[in-house]
Protein backbone atom coordinates (compact mmCIF):
# COMPACT_ATOMS: atom_id res chain seq x y z
CA UNK A 1 0.00 0.00 0.00
CA UNK A 2 2.89 2.34 0.80
CA UNK A 3 4.43 1.80 -2.67
CA UNK A 4 1.05 2.38 -4.30
CA UNK A 5 0.46 5.63 -2.40
CA UNK A 6 3.97 6.84 -3.30
CA UNK A 7 3.30 5.99 -6.95
CA UNK A 8 0.01 7.92 -6.87
CA UNK A 9 1.57 11.05 -5.34
CA UNK A 10 4.69 11.27 -7.50
CA UNK A 11 4.71 12.91 -10.86
CA UNK A 12 6.16 10.63 -13.49
CA UNK A 13 7.94 11.85 -16.58
CA UNK A 14 5.90 9.77 -19.00
CA UNK A 15 2.90 7.50 -19.06
CA UNK A 16 5.11 4.54 -20.01
CA UNK A 17 7.23 4.99 -16.85
CA UNK A 18 4.09 5.21 -14.72
CA UNK A 19 2.68 2.03 -16.31
CA UNK A 20 5.98 0.18 -15.81
CA UNK A 21 6.16 1.25 -12.15
CA UNK A 22 2.55 0.17 -11.60
CA UNK A 23 3.27 -3.23 -13.18
CA UNK A 24 6.23 -3.70 -10.83
CA UNK A 25 4.03 -2.94 -7.83
CA UNK A 26 1.33 -5.32 -9.10
CA UNK A 27 3.88 -8.10 -9.68
CA UNK A 28 5.24 -7.62 -6.15
CA UNK A 29 1.75 -7.83 -4.63
CA UNK A 30 0.86 -11.00 -6.58
CA UNK A 31 4.19 -12.71 -5.85
CA UNK A 32 4.01 -16.04 -4.02
CA UNK A 33 6.97 -17.85 -2.56
CA UNK A 34 5.84 -21.15 -4.12
CA UNK A 35 5.83 -21.79 -7.83
CA UNK A 36 3.17 -23.90 -9.54
CA UNK A 37 5.30 -27.09 -9.45
CA UNK A 38 5.77 -26.86 -5.70
CA UNK A 39 2.08 -26.15 -5.10
CA UNK A 40 1.00 -29.15 -7.23
CA UNK A 41 3.67 -31.40 -5.71
CA UNK A 42 2.60 -30.47 -2.20
CA UNK A 43 -1.06 -31.09 -3.04
CA UNK A 44 -0.16 -34.49 -4.52
CA UNK A 45 1.89 -35.40 -1.44
CA UNK A 46 -0.97 -34.43 0.89
CA UNK A 47 -3.39 -36.48 -1.22
CA UNK A 48 -1.25 -39.62 -1.05
CA UNK A 49 -0.53 -39.13 2.66
CA UNK A 50 -4.28 -39.51 3.24
CA UNK A 51 -4.96 -42.16 0.60
CA UNK A 52 -2.07 -44.45 1.60
CA UNK A 53 -2.42 -43.79 5.36
CA UNK A 54 1.27 -42.87 5.61
CA UNK A 55 1.13 -41.44 9.17
CA UNK A 56 -0.48 -44.69 10.37
CA UNK A 57 2.21 -46.77 8.64
CA UNK A 58 4.93 -44.64 10.27
CA UNK A 59 3.33 -45.28 13.68
CA UNK A 60 3.32 -49.04 13.03
CA UNK A 61 6.91 -48.83 11.82
CA UNK A 62 7.97 -47.43 15.17
CA UNK A 63 7.32 -50.92 16.57
CA UNK A 64 10.02 -52.25 14.21
CA UNK A 65 12.41 -49.60 15.46
CA UNK A 66 11.84 -50.76 19.03
CA UNK A 67 11.97 -54.43 18.12
CA UNK A 68 14.91 -54.65 15.73
CA UNK A 69 16.59 -51.26 15.99
CA UNK A 70 15.64 -50.03 12.53
CA UNK A 71 12.59 -49.17 10.50
CA UNK A 72 12.43 -49.62 6.73
CA UNK A 73 9.73 -48.53 4.29
CA UNK A 74 9.23 -49.38 0.64
CA UNK A 75 7.85 -46.84 -1.81
CA UNK A 76 7.00 -48.45 -5.13
CA UNK A 77 4.67 -48.26 -8.10
CA UNK A 78 2.48 -51.35 -8.46
CA UNK A 79 -0.09 -51.55 -11.20
CA UNK A 80 0.53 -47.92 -12.12
CA UNK A 81 -0.33 -46.72 -8.60
CA UNK A 82 2.09 -45.66 -5.87
CA UNK A 83 2.35 -47.85 -2.79
CA UNK A 84 3.92 -47.29 0.60
CA UNK A 85 4.62 -50.30 2.80
CA UNK A 86 6.45 -51.09 5.98
CA UNK A 87 9.21 -53.69 5.48
CA UNK A 88 10.17 -56.17 8.17
CA UNK A 89 13.89 -55.43 8.75
CA UNK A 90 14.49 -59.08 9.67
CA UNK A 91 13.52 -60.11 6.12
CA UNK A 92 15.82 -57.55 4.48
CA UNK A 93 19.38 -58.34 3.46
CA UNK A 94 21.54 -55.27 2.78
CA UNK A 95 24.69 -55.79 0.70
CA UNK A 96 27.09 -52.89 0.67
CA UNK A 97 30.72 -52.09 0.21
CA UNK A 98 32.56 -49.50 2.20
CA UNK A 99 31.95 -48.37 5.73
CA UNK A 100 28.64 -46.53 5.38
CA UNK A 101 25.88 -47.69 7.70
CA UNK A 102 23.13 -46.02 5.67
CA UNK A 103 20.71 -48.25 3.79
CA UNK A 104 20.56 -45.80 0.87
CA UNK A 105 24.29 -46.39 0.26
CA UNK A 106 23.77 -50.13 -0.25
CA UNK A 107 24.78 -51.79 -3.49
CA UNK A 108 21.89 -54.25 -3.31
CA UNK A 109 18.81 -54.85 -1.17
CA UNK A 110 17.30 -58.33 -1.02
CA UNK A 111 13.81 -58.64 0.42
CA UNK A 112 13.30 -62.26 1.49
CA UNK A 113 9.54 -62.76 1.42
CA UNK A 114 6.89 -65.10 0.05
CA UNK A 115 4.16 -63.90 -2.33
CA UNK A 116 1.22 -65.60 -3.93
CA UNK A 117 1.24 -66.08 -7.71
CA UNK A 118 -1.45 -63.42 -8.03
CA UNK A 119 0.64 -60.88 -6.12
CA UNK A 120 3.66 -61.61 -8.32
CA UNK A 121 1.65 -61.14 -11.51
CA UNK A 122 -0.02 -57.96 -10.21
CA UNK A 123 3.31 -56.47 -9.18
CA UNK A 124 5.42 -57.37 -12.21
CA UNK A 125 2.81 -57.59 -14.98
CA UNK A 126 4.54 -54.93 -17.08
CA UNK A 127 7.81 -56.91 -17.34
CA UNK A 128 6.38 -60.44 -17.51
CA UNK A 129 5.73 -62.10 -20.83
CA UNK A 130 2.65 -64.24 -21.47
CA UNK A 131 4.88 -67.32 -21.19
CA UNK A 132 6.06 -66.18 -17.74
CA UNK A 133 2.50 -65.58 -16.55
CA UNK A 134 1.40 -69.02 -17.74
CA UNK A 135 4.36 -70.61 -15.94
CA UNK A 136 3.52 -68.77 -12.68
CA UNK A 137 -0.16 -69.77 -12.96
CA UNK A 138 0.81 -73.45 -13.35
CA UNK A 139 2.91 -73.50 -10.17
CA UNK A 140 1.47 -75.73 -7.41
Amino acid sequence: MQDLSMWATQESESEEDATRDLEKIEKYNKYEWQDIREIKGNALLEHYKKELSIPSIFNKGFFNALWSGEEVYQCDIVGGEPTFEMVNPNKLIVLRSGSSSKIEDADMLVLWDFKSPGQIIDTYYDVLTNKDIEYIDRLP
